[in-house]
């Protein structure tokens, strides 16, 4: 993938460039720097970047060989080679338990960017990818900020659904399981004491 823009004098000289009212058009000679060390002459030039990066560009225009203007700006060429900037999440993410999160970055570039999370609790992580907890269930909001040598490239907010934290069932109490063990352990002595009595009648 090659990285090509098309540069326009009309567009960057427009209502800038003052000319005597014996200059026409034709006589105007133009010099661009496209901040790679490479230069046009021409007054529309195409320029492709082969690597990723911010470039100043500089257009000189000369009347009669006398320099009439000159102008300095930059051009992205970091943004247009980010295919896509995803986020990587498990498939269950719980209340108050560890979740793995990190980007995932498409580009025929090796682009090196570095990262910045803002979580939910307003606390700023860095790096590719974190262990995080998320304390409330529901829509959590995580906004991830994306830099090449310290300058923002994309921004990007994801809501992310957080399951509530399961309560634990709890298990019996222990009278309540003395209680039911000790009615059927009694019961056969009563009967066995009913057996006796109807004995001693007979």
């Amino acid at each position: 993938m090659i990285l090509k823009w098309n540069f326009c004098t009309k567009v960057i000289l427009l209502s800038t460039l003052t000319l005597a009212a014996n200059v026409h058009a034709q006589q105007l000679t133009y010099q661009w720097e496209f901040g790679d060390g490479n230069v046009s002459t021409e007054e529309n030039p195409n320029h492709e970047y082969t690597t990723p990066n911010f470039y100043t560009v500089t257009l000189k225009a000369f009347a009669n060989q006398d320099l009439s203007y000159s102008k300095q700006y930059e051009v992205d060429a970091v943004t247009p080679a980010i295919k896509s900037l995803t986020l990587n999440l498990p498939d269950r993410v719980e209340q108050g338990k560890n979740a793995l999160i990190s980007v995932n970055l498409e580009s025929d570039y090796d682009l090196n960017l570095s990262y910045k999370w803002k979580m939910p609790n307003g606390e700023v992580i860095s790096g590719k990818s974190s262990d995080v907890i998320f304390q409330n269930s529901g829509q959590n909001r995580v906004e991830l900020s994306a830099y090449f040598n310290e300058r923002l490239v994309s921004e990007q907010t994801i809501n992310i659904n957080v399951l509530a934290k399961e309560e634990p069932t709890s298990p019996p109490s222990q009278g309540e399981s003395d209680s039911g063990g000790g009615s059927m352990f009694w019961l056969p002595i009563w009967m066995l004491m009913l057996v006796k009595l109807r004995r001693k009648r007979h």
